[in-house]
């Protein structure tokens, strides 16, 4: 099964001209100098959403950097994106990339030493903290069981706090090494 998939990337790399490296190409693209996608959904996703990315990280870089752009900023519902920013970052050097976290059930909701360690990625390319999205609370019924809370009663949680806390001491600044 494998040699079958192999050989289709082969067949369909050829008809479409694409290189066999899985590298992204564009011809003739125009300038976007200095600008940075600050929410760039990419592969490798988790299979919680039934979603299938169009680009990997490393061909959103490639492309990206092609067109002139600054940087990106990676988006997972579901993981961490700082490490994928710095693996990406050797593989496609010309470029910013970054990563955060969103503060959904499966890095732990509401989460402070999440937060940190991602804060802490080497490189630091952790920058970005999201509040939780397809776990947030307010998708549903206020106390709907599994849903992710930020306040109560008009006042943000401890935990939303403390979060906070890690986020001002590390200025957006990363701190990793």
């Amino acid at each position: 099964m494998r040699v079958r998939i192999w050989m289709l990337c082969v067949v369909l790399t050829s008809l479409f001209g694409l290189s066999g490296g899985g590298n992204a190409q564009v011809n003739d693209a125009p300038s976007l100098a200095g600008v940075i996608d600050l929410h760039a959904h990419v592969a490798p996703e988790t299979t919680l959403f039934n979603f299938q990315r169009s680009l990997d990280a490393v061909q959103a870089a490639q492309i990206a950097r092609i067109y002139g752009m600054r940087g990106l900023v990676f988006k997972e519902h579901y993981t961490e994106t700082a490490s994928w920013a710095y693996l990406v970052s050797q593989i496609v050097p010309g470029i910013e990339l970054f990563g955060g976290i969103v503060l959904n059930r499966a890095v732990g909701g509401i989460n402070p030493v999440a937060v940190e360690a991602m804060a802490l990625t080497r490189g630091g390319r952790g920058r970005v903290v999201y509040m939780p999205t397809v776990d947030a609370e307010y998708r549903s019924n206020p106390g709907t069981p599994g849903k992710v809370p930020v306040s109560r009663n008009g006042q943000l949680l401890p935990e939303v706090l403390q979060v906070l806390q890690v986020v001002a001491k590390r200025n957006g600044g990363g701190g990793g090494s």
